[in-house]
């Protein structure tokens, strides 16, 4: 190799993502990076062309404003999903390397332990690409999801490449490469990985202690190239928070981009915000408590009952509202929904609604739902209604799925 790279030293890198959708010069697809065996693959995955007119440069390609094609049936604007024209090519793309996939899945000389890796990515990468075609987003979003899908390619790619090209003549099923491959490589302390590498053609950094100079040959002296060079650094435009701080070395550093990219491309966990009893308890101070700072003020009667104008009926001392209308645990019966499970409708049927038996207290957020109760649609009176309710759910789910 006639350059090399500065390698990404320091325990406390922060990681974040940049304004092109990688992380920077910590990122296994821009740069090389620290050895680790439990992804060696990364050292296989390829490089950015050097034609633009290679079918692979899309995998590094960024999209621009132009690219966005708003969603116009909308009730909100702001919304839209990547340009047809793009997303074709990335279609045939993805369609060439699952073929390869199916080949692995077939392959019985290859364990089955060696393809649970390469059939999750795979998997990933029919999901990242399934939401582009899909769901409307905003631009920022499909800046990140187009990103997310060229990695989930690129490291695919890099594994199946590794699996049938670089270690069969790592280990001697195959000759020795002639030549370097254009992948991205490894920073590597050990001789024999080294030698591995070299073998099988690819880029290889070896990394030895200062006091192994004297006894090292030097050919020659060379700067290592600059971060800014070869890698984008600029934060994206709302900047994202860091997902990891640490050290290159660290193998949590990808196991938290990948925490961190189905937080962005998911929505917040209800279940993990379940109040408990001491959170409840402190929350409920009486009016005499001298736990609370700051200044208060008295609410008189009239105040409260200008807030409510509608007196409520049948209040319930206990704070616990009754069991009212229909049984949401039994299956709704109707050709416009699909046929419900047996084993589970018999299961819903047998819950106990005993609202006494709740050990929390209810919050505003529970007594809403994701996606409409489909009583909406086939629970009214005058059948009539159902194509307008479909009508309306459709024109706003979009919105209402954002």
């Amino acid at each position: 190799m006639d350059h090399t790279y500065l390698p990404p030293l320091g325990s406390d890198r922060e990681m974040r993502v940049r304004a092109d959708g990688r992380f920077g010069d910590d990122d296994y697809l821009v740069g090389p990076q620290p050895y680790l065996p439990e992804f060696c693959h990364f050292a296989a995955i390829p490089r950015r062309p050097t034609q633009d007119a290679d079918p692979l440069a899309i995998m590094w390609w960024f999209p621009s404003k132009s690219d966005f094609a708003y969603v116009s049936s909308n009730v909100i604007s702001g919304l839209g999903k990547l340009d047809s024209g793009k997303l074709a090519c990335f279609e045939q793309q993805v369609y060439n390397v699952q073929q390869r996939v199916e080949t692995l899945r077939n392959d019985k000389d290859i364990s089955s332990s060696r393809k649970q890796p390469v059939i999750a990515l795979a998997t990933s990468l029919d999901h990242a690409f399934r939401r582009l075609q899909s769901l409307p987003t905003s631009f920022s979003q499909l800046l990140f999801g187009v990103a997310l899908m060229q990695r989930c390619y690129l490291e695919l790619t890099g594994h199946l490449d590794y699996l049938y090209i670089y270690h069969p003549m790592m280990t001697g099923h195959q000759p020795p490469a002639l030549s370097v491959a254009r992948t991205i490589g490894a920073y590597v302390s050990d001789e024999v990985v080294v030698q591995e590498f070299v073998r099988a053609g690819l880029p290889v950094w070896l990394i030895k202690p200062f006091t192994y100079l004297h006894a090292t040959r030097i050919d020659a002296v060379v700067p290592p190239l600059q971060p800014s060079v070869w890698a984008v650094l600029d934060d994206a435009i709302p900047p994202y928070p860091s997902f990891f701080t640490g050290t290159a070395m660290s193998q949590n550093k990808y196991h938290a981009f990948g925490a961190f990219a189905r937080r962005v491309v998911g929505y917040p966990n209800p279940f993990s915000e379940v109040p408990n009893r001491s959170t409840m308890s402190t929350s409920k101070s009486s009016p005499n408590s001298t736990s609370v700072s700051g200044p208060t003020r008295s609410v008189n009667s009239s105040s409260v009952r200008a807030s409510r104008p509608y007196p409520k009926k049948n209040p319930i001392s206990s704070g616990i509202a009754p069991n009212v209308g229909r049984n949401k645990f039994v299956d709704l019966d109707s050709p416009l929904l699909p046929p419900p499970i047996a084993t589970w409708s018999k299961a819903l049927a047998l819950v106990d609604r005993d609202r006494g038996n709740l050990k929390h207290e209810t919050r505003p957020t529970d007594a809403g739902y994701v996606f409409p109760d489909p009583r909406l649609f086939v629970g009214v009176t005058d059948p009539t209604k159902i194509p307008r309710y479909i009508c309306n759910w459709l024109k706003h789910r979009q919105a209402l799925i954002f």
